[in-house]
């Protein structure tokens, strides 16, 4: 897991695993898709920033990247941002796009406060950013 220490042990189960692995973890054979972080370089700091408005999120990155968002209620994803690729010191501005399951929550509460999870992807490293979101239906 990124948490900076090497030497962490993973092991997975049945089901379809996703470890995010340190550069010095052991990850087990039964892990079927392992992300490894590299060592962050002394060049140029990476910059990354989310923006959330009415329905639209505004992404930046001081670097190439590859931005993708997940916006989840109660652990559970009901909708999606990107992926977009940006150049070097890019920006977008990006809608929401909600499953069938954020749309009935919306609809059924009215307002909502979820959890926008934000990957950044360089050539060098991943990034994540997680962001408070409330959404109220209009009326």
């Amino acid at each position: 897991m990124f948490n900076g220490v090497a030497g962490d042990s993973v092991t997975c189960n049945g089901g379809v695993d996703t470890v995010y692995a340190d550069p010095g973890d052991t990850v087990a054979a039964d892990c079927e898709k392992v992300v490894r972080r590299s060592p962050p370089d002394k060049a140029a700091p990476f910059r990354a920033v989310v923006r959330v408005s009415t329905a639209t999120v505004r992404y930046g990155c001081s670097a190439a990247c590859t931005v993708k968002g997940t916006l989840r209620l109660h652990g559970r994803r009901v909708g999606s941002v990107g992926p977009v690729k940006l150049a070097n010191g890019g920006a977008a501005r990006l809608r929401f796009r909600f499953f069938r399951a954020g749309k009935r929550a919306l609809a059924s509460r009215g307002r909502l406060r979820l959890r926008l999870t934000t990957t950044f992807t360089t050539d060098s490293r991943i990034t994540e950013l997680d962001s408070p979101v409330v959404l109220v239906r209009r009326r």
